[in-house]
């Protein structure tokens, strides 16, 4: 399902299939098999009845987002294809299939028969070509292009002189040339259309104002507070980037990139309300780095978004981060280019309750479970077998699981039941207490569970690995030998985000009205770079750098409609913000509320989120790439009056 969207490759595959239908029983009839021609017809509405169910069946599982061009171009084109064949031909259609027809009739049935077949087909290609939304340029291409192929199989398919007759003054020559004037004139216009210019903002159904006054922002300015809270404390970092070979726990050595030539880097360990100083230094990275604090909700200046928020800091310069950290949780930094963080530019950063406030139950045994791919190996920390590590029985343990990777994990826990208590940093409403099922963590997501340590092991799988992962081993019972798990992980069910914790209020009514709405639809289509044809991902049908920028101001209630439409997983987060989410596939969460930053829509999902905009900056929304930078498509999302000294759109 994460690769996938079954509904949509059915619905495709009997689009398909019913424009193969149409164009056998045309070419069955025009070579003069009347019995088998006979079966083919009906196939052919058979499966166009069915057309139209499975685009109905689309429709109810994830809305007008993933039917726009069937229902808008594809379905009614070939009603109008079938209805033709029904109306022109529908007295020489049924002869022919009594096998009574006469040569001209049978011509016109054939004809219709392609006209048909070109209208199926025009559905499955506009889809895997084009995407959406659809535009006037693609109907106007799509409609020439089957009027023109029906033209020109006409002339092919009609032999001249006679018996075979065309309106009187009407040469094959002539048809040929207006065919051709048609096919021209309405391809010129179409393709002309797609050159209109593309809108340089989104309102989202707001007031555009001024987007960058002369008396604007600069992002640059948008920086951390100074000083910690009073009692706080100031931890001061410097970190370096470097390439260097690491070797990990089973000898295997990694050509990594590192942050102080560690895999991952240095942890970032420290207390709600305490000052960050980190001092970032380029040792030898020729494409520079920076540091980007994943899922923390910081002045914008200090989001480490080259080109955005700051040049990128090359080899032999430094760039110094500040601010408090005033959000408790378990997040990660690294730096914002996806191939810099496949090869290991990543490390921990955790924020711990203030430092002024007495814990309300005993301290947890606290581990850092952050798992990275190298070289096909799946790692936590710089282990690639199993991790051992020790806690008292009969006490509070936390595992704060980090997925660094650009693709989902499945985590498993053997041994114990738990409770997820925070997602993205975030804590859960009243979690429940589950056993026997697995956590599946979206690329850059966090789950922190907790579980009570038994007199027995407790294993931690990692995509159901039982020869790897994380083993917690009662302390004071070293010399006892504890049987490995055999349990099989794969059979048990993934644990629901959208029905887990009770529920509670939303800082804002979901139904109410909002401030800006925005859509963001997620697809491919072929586009023209520099000249040659490319495969693209897109936003709502654009390709870098033209995809409009999201515009609000400060306090706006904004809604998000994320729509994956394409065929692979699609994991959302945007920068410094972090949202509610209102509805996934048209149905409200019933558990608890989780203020998310980061989540996998899956191909065909419709997630509905919303937030208040309360972090003024240039946010970069990453929801096309699984990691981020690259050449992928970044939508902004801007509030005005901010502007960028790096920005080139």
């Amino acid at each position: 399902m994460d690769t996938m969207s079954w509904p949509a490759v059915t619905d495709l595959g009997i689009a398909t299939t019913t424009a193969v239908a149409w164009f056998v029983a045309a070419v069955t009839l025009h070579r003069g098999r009347r019995r088998t021609f006979g079966v083919l017809v009906v196939v052919a509405l058979i499966l166009t009845l069915l057309r139209g169910g499975s685009t109905a069946w689309l429709y109810s599982r994830g809305g007008w987002w993933l039917v726009q061009e069937t229902a808008v171009l594809s379905l009614p084109l070939l009603a109008a294809a079938v209805c033709g064949v029904l109306c022109l031909a529908g007295e020489a259609l049924l002869r022919a299939m009594l096998g009574a027809t006469h040569k001209v009739s049978r011509f016109r049935v054939v004809l219709t028969l392609f006209a048909a077949g070109y209208a199926s087909a025009a559905g499955p290609i506009v889809t895997v070509l084009s995407g959406a939304p659809v535009r006037t340029s693609t109907v106007v291409i799509a409609v020439s292009a089957v009027v023109g192929a029906v033209a020109l199989t006409g002339l092919i398919i009609h032999p001249n002189p006679p018996p075979y007759t065309t309106p009187k003054g009407l040469t094959r020559r002539r048809m040929l040339g207006v065919t051709g004037a048609v096919a021209m004139v309405s391809g010129v216009t179409g393709s002309g259309l797609t050159f209109l210019p593309v809108p340089r903002l989104h309102l989202g159904g707001g007031d555009g104002g001024d987007h960058v006054p002369e008396d604007g922002t600069a992002v640059t300015d948008l920086r951390g507070p100074d000083v910690p809270i009073p009692g706080g404390s100031t931890h001061q970092h410097v970190i370096t980037a470097a390439a260097r070979s690491v070797p990990l726990s089973s000898g295997y050595s990694v050509n990594a990139w590192t942050y102080d030539g560690t895999l991952p880097g240095p942890t970032i360990d420290v207390h709600q309300g305490d000052l960050l100083e980190v001092t970032l230094r380029n040792g030898n990275i020729e494409n520079g780095v920076t540091l980007h604090w994943h899922g923390y909700e910081i002045a914008c200046g200090e989001d480490g978004v080259p080109g955005v928020t700051q040049e990128p800091v090359m080899p032999g310069e430094e760039f110094t981060y500040r601010f408090r950290a005033d959000n408790p949780g378990t997040y990660w930094y690294h730096t914002h280019d996806a191939a810099a963080v496949r090869r290991g530019l990543y490390g921990c950063f955790v924020v711990r309750g203030s430092t002024l406030q007495e814990p309300d139950e005993p301290e947890d045994q606290d581990f850092i479970v952050p798992v990275h791919t190298f070289d096909g190996r799946v790692v936590i920390g710089d282990s690639d077998n199993v991790r051992e590590e020790m806690a008292r029985p009969d006490t509070p343990v936390r595992l704060r699981l980090i997925n660094t990777d650009s693709r989902p994990h499945w985590f498993s826990l053997l041994g114990a039941s738990f409770r997820v208590v925070a997602v993205d940093g975030r804590d859960i409403n009243e979690p429940g207490e589950r056993a026997q099922f697995n956590l599946r963590i979206p690329a850059g997501g966090r789950y922190d569970l907790t579980f009570t340590m038994p007199e027995d092991r407790v294993s931690l799988l990692v995509d159901h690995d039982l020869d790897a992962g994380l083993r917690v081993r009662p302390e004071g019972m070293v010399g006892r030998t504890l049987p490995d798990t055999t349990d099989d992980s794969r059979a048990w069910p993934d644990l629901d985000l959208h029905s887990y914790g009770e529920p509670t209020d939303l800082p804002f009514d979901p139904e109410g009205a909002f401030d800006r709405e925005f859509d963001l639809v997620m697809d491919r289509r072929l586009v023209h770079v520099s000249g040659t044809p490319t495969y693209s991902k897109t936003v709502n049908g654009y390709t870098p750098p033209n995809i409009p920028t999201q515009l609000v101001d400060v306090r706006d209630l904004v809604l998000m409609t994320v729509v994956n439409r394409s065929f692979e997983l699609r994991p959302w987060y945007l920068h410094g913000h972090s949202v509610y989410v209102v509805r996934r596939d048209g149905e409200a969460p019933t558990g608890s509320p989780i203020a998310r930053d980061t989540f996998d829509v899956r191909p065909g999902e419709v997630w509905v989120v919303a937030f208040r905009a309360m972090n003024p900056g240039l946010w970069v929304n990453d929801c096309v790439e699984p990691a981020h930078g690259g050449d992928w498509a970044q939508p902004r999302l801007d509030y005005t009056g901010i502007y960028s000294p790096f920005d080139s759109q």
